[in-house]
């Protein structure tokens, strides 16, 4: 019975591809040109011609290049270069070089990219730890609300040629489930799409080392769940429409944003003021994106509706998704030809 949506979600899944694959030949380009420029040799070029540098090879295969600074600063820097399982970097600045730990943290990863500051005086870097696959679709969400907002308004497609959705042999809320149910698995493929082409264009220079923790499970759960509430709301909100929900989604997206933002700015100065925070925080409760915020670690800063615990952000977003949804049908089904 919905064909037509399957031809449609498979259309929006192939220029999905074709972007993605182009993204990765562009990887290869920039994996092509700096190779033999990642490796410690370039490290030792940079140095003044007064470092001392020496190297050799350890049993596991690896590469241990010490830099001994002879600047003033005595700072010693050790890298183990294991080829694709990434680098290990250990600076030690006797002078206290990382002596300003309020704008350093003791730990900062990004993604697979680990820092540990040991005290005042030692950094030590690893460049291939653990990637989460949760925290990958923590930025694969934007794809998923790309392509949500691409699926949205079935309902007021089908408002198009209402006679012919009468004519199938199916109830008109059934239909309508079966038309949420295709856009929610084309949805959830833009998003593993977004995921293995991060994880392809990664292996082109790094072995990846995948895994799934606690905090990446539920910022995948939200990524998932954000995307299908942002889907839901469009597709309630133009539920009604016969024409012109191309336009409506078009300015879907400024305004998404424009509410939360809105919500954040202190404008209690004066009783106006007071009114429009209110009513924009208000609009923010039920504004998917603003209970989102991206990032490859946990250390942070979320504002607003981003900041609450990931737990409560699920259940919220998915919600929000059930009401949207509901919202939709029953609003389809007062709609006459």
């Amino acid at each position: 019975m919905a064909y037509v949506e399957w031809l449609r979600v498979k259309k929006t899944l192939i220029v999905l591809g074709i972007v993605f694959a182009t993204l990765f030949l562009i990887a290869v380009v920039v994996r092509v040109s700096v190779n033999g420029k990642m490796n410690a040799d370039t490290w030792t070029k940079v140095t003044d011609s007064s470092d001392r540098v020496s190297t050799r090879t350890l049993p596991d295969g690896g590469v241990e290049t010490t830099i001994v600074a002879k600047g003033g600063s005595e700072s010693t820097t050790v890298i183990t270069d294991h080829g694709w399982n990434g680098k290990h970097i250990k600076i030690t600045d006797p002078k206290g070089m990382f002596h300003r730990s309020d704008r350093i943290p003791p730990t900062f990863n990004m993604g697979p990219v680990l820092m540990h500051r040991d005290g005042d005086t030692t950094m030590q870097i690893d460049t291939n730890g653990p990637l989460d696959v949760g925290m990958l679709f923590g930025w694969a969400v934007l794809v998923g609300l790309i392509i949500a907002t691409c699926l949205a308004a079935p309902l007021a497609r089908e408002n198009d040629r209402l006679e012919v959705a009468w004519t199938k042999p199916i109830d008109r809320i059934a239909y309508a489930l079966q038309l949420y149910g295709v856009d929610v698995v084309g949805i959830l493929a833009a998003l593993t799409l977004s995921v293995i082409c991060a994880i392809a264009m990664y292996s082109l220079f790094q072995a990846p080392h995948l895994t799934i923790t606690a905090a990446g499970a539920w910022k995948m759960g939200i990524s998932i769940a954000a995307g299908i509430a942002w889907y839901a709301m469009f597709s309630a909100l133009t539920s009604w429409m016969k024409r012109g929900h191309g336009a409506f989604l078009g300015i879907a997206w400024p305004v998404g944003l424009f509410v939360p933002g809105l919500a954040l700015i202190p404008l209690e100065f004066n009783p106006v003021g007071q009114a429009f925070h209110w009513v924009f925080k208000t609009i923010s409760y039920i504004d998917p994106l603003a209970y989102l915020r991206l990032e490859f670690n946990d250390h942070g800063h979320a504002l607003g509706l981003a900041s609450l615990d990931d737990p409560i952000k699920l259940g919220i977003l998915v919600l929000l998704a059930l009401v949207y949804a509901g919202a939709g049908l029953i609003e389809w089904r007062r709609v006459e030809a």
